[in-house]
């Protein structure tokens, strides 16, 4: 119960935070590179929205989202590093678990809306530089290797890792 109560108050220290601003700012600058990245190279990248997920996320996961992640976790730990907060902490009847626990949540969940925000944005700059919608993947008959090897388009990244080919 002490768990879902640390939630709530991490949760409310969102409320008001300048991370926000790295919520929406860092991925659209990542979209804004990835795309120009795409547009300025379409004699090479020819698959259309594949390509342009390439370049989304080589900007994105390489450079990105780790600050991302690391900015969320340390505005969450900030105010315990204030001042003498972890004195009052170990004073309250909360286990230091659940409050490492309801800090790893609340980063996940942003974690999680920031994925979304991300494939929003792809999907916009998709439907405007990379054609309409994204193409099906192609039906192939034949054994599971040339099935992975012909796989097209990621419906979404972890779809992107089946595609990679690792010598």
């Amino acid at each position: 119960m002490m768990l879902i109560s640390c939630i709530r108050a991490e949760n409310r220290k969102l409320h008001t935070a300048p991370i926000w601003i790295l919520f929406f700012l860092l991925p659209i600058i990542s979209a804004i590179y990835g795309t120009f990245n795409y547009l300025q190279n379409l004699e090479i990248l020819t698959d259309g929205w594949y390509s342009l997920w390439t370049q989304h996320t080589l900007f994105y996961a390489t450079l990105f989202f780790p600050a991302m992640v690391s900015a969320y976790a340390a505005w969450l730990w900030r105010l315990e590093h204030l001042g003498h907060n972890w004195n009052l902490i170990m004073t309250v009847p909360v286990s230091p678990i659940d409050l490492w626990i309801a800090k790893f949540a609340v980063v996940a969940k942003l974690t999680v809306l920031t994925h979304g925000f991300v494939f929003l944005l792809f999907t916009l700059c998709g439907k405007m530089f990379a054609g309409e919608r994204p193409p099906a993947a192609p039906k192939t008959t034949g054994s599971n290797s040339e099935k992975r090897d012909r796989f097209f388009l990621p419906a979404s990244p972890p779809a992107c890792w089946r595609s990679c080919r690792f010598a």
